[in-house]
């Protein structure tokens, strides 16, 4: 019997450890409107929680905008936590008006973090940064959550307590 329960407990393990560690941490930042930009939310996934200094992919960042009329692509970022450098960087729709008009017929802009500590957190929470829109280069507040690590960790001792649990009822 013992060896029949640490069999299905190997099996369930094998089984459900690579969609745990596959969940990707996702990152929600909003920042208000500021000199013509609406309101802008963006997010986007990593493995866990950002340390040092990571590149972060155009097509693995999604943006949404409060404004209707305001289109723009994301052409990536960097998200840095030992130094200045965090930014995001955004090309206007060619169809938006209201994205040309903000960039003062530029078709390009960038949100970059600045303030007292000009670094991004690295560490799990809610935050309240500055970030600079440029063009103009008016700086606006805003909220990012910064994710906890993934729930591997209290996936795999639930798994574990389980097998436990099941040990015990076996042998009793």
């Amino acid at each position: 019997m013992k060896a029949t329960t640490l069999k299905i407990f190997v099996l369930a393990l094998a089984l459900c450890l690579p969609s745990a560690m596959a969940h990707a941490t996702g990152y929600s930042i909003t920042i208000p409107s500021v000199a013509g930009y609406p309101t802008t939310t963006i997010r986007f996934s990593a493995p866990g929680v950002l340390t040092g200094s990571q590149a972060i992919a155009a097509n693995s960042i999604k943006a949404s905008f409060a404004g209707e009329d305001f289109a723009a692509l994301p052409t990536g970022g960097q998200w840095v936590t030992d130094a200045s450098g965090t930014y995001f960087g955004f090309t206007c729709k060619p169809s938006s008006v209201a994205c040309m008009n903000a960039t003062r017929g530029k078709g390009f802009y960038t949100y970059k973090l600045v303030g007292p500590a000009f670094t991004a957190p690295a560490s799990k929470g809610e935050f309240h940064l500055n970030w600079d829109v440029n063009p103009p280069g008016d700086v606006s507040q805003d909220i990012s959550n910064v994710p906890e690590p993934s729930s591997l960790f209290l996936f795999l001792a639930g798994i574990l307590a389980l097998g436990w649990v099941t040990r015990k009822r076996v042998v009793a």
